[in-house]
């Protein structure tokens, strides 16, 4: 097992893609990092002498969301390049039928190219650990709790595209079209989340719930979702027993093994839409209400509401983004239905007071209405959910200090790894 895994890490590391992608890398994520870095400064200026302002200022979703856009990047459109040529490569000198000879079963080694891709994925992201360690130099706060969901997610993320990659090359055998099939299969994620926003479809709106984009942005936002992380374990684990089937030249049996090992990929993952449980982690708690509110909202008696809107409304859209997302976050149990008749544009609200349910309704969408109204129903005094205790933090760095990160991602880490190419390239 040592001796393939070493064979492995030597054919990966000996490849030109995989030093000229970590230089690619390189120069994309050190961009990223600088333009959120000085965008983020200059939008504290005005935040330095004004506490609430400040409150709008957090560093994962100001800094390092959009700077991880490098790493989306990588991993979507360069990553299979790398990855792929591992089986494709085996198919193309046939090193793959000698393999099993030597007694490594298909297990053993997609098993053992799955841990050597991982660690590139791993090392790929451990370049944003010198823009962290600037960061904190110069004084910025880090949420680590949301820091580390953040890495996670693309942890994930890379993983899924290393079983789309794999299963590619194991179907297609070419390195050329396997890499065809596995950038179709991510681009056409990126056109369903296109789609979305441009078509009030059913069937779009909800295969879009599904797209790599969506499932990753849940991690950027900052909230945990165990709907999400199996959403992301089935997709993996299709793709790799796919890819397992197909890593023996064609055979009848394995392509319909691999053809099953779909559907009922597809099933679960349908099925996974049922799985409920999220929790906001941020700091700031934006993505539900500061702990006053949820304490007063779990106190809450059963709660409906009926919302007489289409759901591509842009009421509806606003409603969803400031109030019912961060209510059903915090209490999971309220039921939201969109009746087919009615006033157009009304929200009800019904609260069960003992065996009685008592409603009272409104045209207007505002958090603050809906918890006034939830409030008097109910009886129970609900904070207003601004209110928070959250300082923000708001940080001017001077451009000239930014020469550090340009330093190191510009010149420092694409020379390290052009001269460690060169040194294993020479004899």
């Amino acid at each position: 097992m040592k001796g393939l895994i070493k064979k492995e890490i030597l054919v990966f590391t000996s490849s030109s893609a995989f030093y000229l992608l970590i230089i690619i890398a390189s120069f994309l994520i050190g961009s990223s990092f600088i333009t959120s870095i000085d965008l983020y400064s200059k939008a504290s200026v005005a935040a330095l002498k004004d506490p609430i302002y400040a409150r709008s200022f957090e560093p994962v979703p100001g800094v390092f969301v959009p700077a991880f856009g490098g790493f989306y990047l990588v991993f979507s459109l360069l990553l299979p390049f790398a990855v792929i040529p591992m089986i494709s490569r085996e198919f193309e000198y046939n090193t793959i039928s000698l393999l099993p000879q030597l007694g490594y079963g298909m297990g053993k080694i997609l098993i053992q190219k799955f841990f050597v891709s991982l660690g590139y994925v791993l090392l790929t992201l451990s370049l944003s650990t010198l823009a962290i360690i600037f960061w904190i130099t110069v004084g910025g706060h880090v949420a680590w709790a949301e820091m580390a969901l953040l890495l996670a997610g693309y942890v994930l993320y890379g993983i899924l595209v290393i079983s789309i990659s794999f299963a590619s090359a194991s179907i297609l055998k070419s390195t050329s079209s396997a890499s065809i099939l596995a950038l179709t299969i991510v681009l056409s994620s990126w056109v369903l989340d296109f789609m979305k926003d441009a078509t009030a479809s059913p069937l779009i709106l909800y295969l879009s719930k599904f797209t790599f984009t969506s499932l990753l942005r849940v991690f950027e936002k900052g909230i945990f979702s165990a709907g999400v992380l199996v959403k992301l374990a089935i997709l993996s684990g299709t793709f790799l027993v796919i890819a397992y089937f197909m890593m023996e030249f064609f055979k009848r049996k394995n392509a319909l093994r691999a053809t099953l090992t779909l559907i009922i990929g597809l099933i679960l993952l349908f099925a996974s839409g049922f799985i409920g449980y999220r929790a906001d982690i941020t700091e700031s708690y934006r993505n539900s209400f500061p702990p006053a509110v949820r304490s007063a909202l779990g106190k809450l008696p059963p709660l409906e509401i009926d919302i007489h809107l289409r759901k591509s409304d842009s009421r509806l859209v606003d409603y969803r983004r400031e109030f019912l997302d961060r209510l059903l976050l915090v209490k999971r149990d309220v039921k939201v239905v969109f009746p087919d008749s009615g006033t157009y544009g009304l929200f009800v609200y019904r609260v069960k007071n003992n065996s009685t349910w008592i409603s009272d309704s409104t045209f207007s969408n505002s958090p603050e209405e809906a918890f006034s109204i939830i409030s008097t129903l109910s009886g129970i005094k609900i904070p207003q959910p601004d209110v928070t205790d959250y300082p923000g933090y708001p940080l001017v760095v001077e451009r000239e200090r930014l020469w550090y990160l340009k330093f190191v991602y510009y010149l420092l880490l694409p020379l390290l790894g052009l001269a460690i190419w060169i040194k294993r390239r020479i004899p």
